[in-house]
């Protein structure tokens, strides 16, 4: 199969070969293991380039790295799709989406390489005590920019779980996995409502949960708590666009103390 001749020229992507892959994550090593997606899995990496570490997080399609069994066909048109998105200037741009370096596709191996060095997935942080309020607003945040900017494109997600966003130093939530998108690139025929991570389907939730620290106010809590109900609402019509999401995040206290947050936390 050659998928590459479908992929633009000059996207300054690397071909990569599977021993490449093995290498940048010590041979898929349990240590750099990050997480499951909705056909593979997730490493994290290392690239040398001279004197410099490169950070990556590698994601590798196949049922040998699923439970999920599905068709080669299948996986192969998914991977086509996430590459050409991921090449979609505005996508590519977005502060919330994973830098696409890269990709392999040798005897039905295929893999994806993103330029990441998060602390770790959304997924796992959420389970530790120390993800704080004003993290969990900034994470909540740039996700419903993501969405909002993903639907003014005609794009929906139809499945997406805190595993599918690696989260950066600076709280930064980065999409590396689309998982159920429809529309553009995508189409709008195969839904996989019988596979896939139990979470969210769009339209729309950022989710968020409340602890009580420094950052936290209760009249935040409250019109948070509300708002993710909303989100979830069984019926759709109910819930709000990601625009009202946006909007609504964007009003609340401690957004206006992120940036100094942030700062501090990185230049102590």
């Amino acid at each position: 199969m050659e998928p590459v001749s479908d992929l633009e020229p000059g996207r300054d992507l690397v071909v990569y070969t599977y021993k490449s892959l093995k290498s940048f994550t010590k041979g898929f090593s349990p240590e750099n293991y990050v997480g499951d997606t909705q056909y593979g899995k997730l490493y994290r990496g290392q690239i040398q380039k001279g004197l410099e570490t490169l950070g990556v997080i590698v994601k590798i399609w196949g049922n040998e790295f699923t439970s999920f069994a599905t068709t080669a066909e299948h996986q192969l048109s998914r991977w086509q799709n996430e590459i050409k998105l991921m090449t979609e200037s505005d996508v590519r741009s977005h502060p919330n989406v994973a830098k696409l370096i890269g990709f392999c596709s040798e005897n039905g191996r295929l893999g994806v390489v993103y330029e990441l060095q998060p602390v770790d997935s959304l997924w796992s942080l959420i389970r530790k005590d120390d993800f704080k309020w004003i993290a969990r607003i900034k994470v909540a945040l740039g996700f419903a920019r993501l969405l909002e900017s993903l639907h003014d494109q005609g794009l929906w997600l139809h499945n997406i779980s805190s595993a599918h966003l690696m989260v950066e130093q600076n709280f930064n939530p980065r999409l590396v996995d689309f998982s159920m998108l429809v529309g553009g690139v995508f189409g709008e025929t195969h839904h996989d409502y019988e596979v896939g991570s139990a979470g969210h389907v769009d339209p729309r939730s950022p989710g968020g949960g409340l602890k009580s620290d420094q950052f936290f106010d209760a009249h935040d809590g409250v019109e948070i708590t509300k708002l993710a109900m909303r989100c979830v609402d069984r019926r759709p019509e109910q819930r709000p666009t990601m625009k009202e999401v946006v909007c609504c995040l964007q009003k609340r206290k401690v957004v206006n103390s992120i940036g100094d947050v942030i700062g501090r936390e990185e230049h102590p």
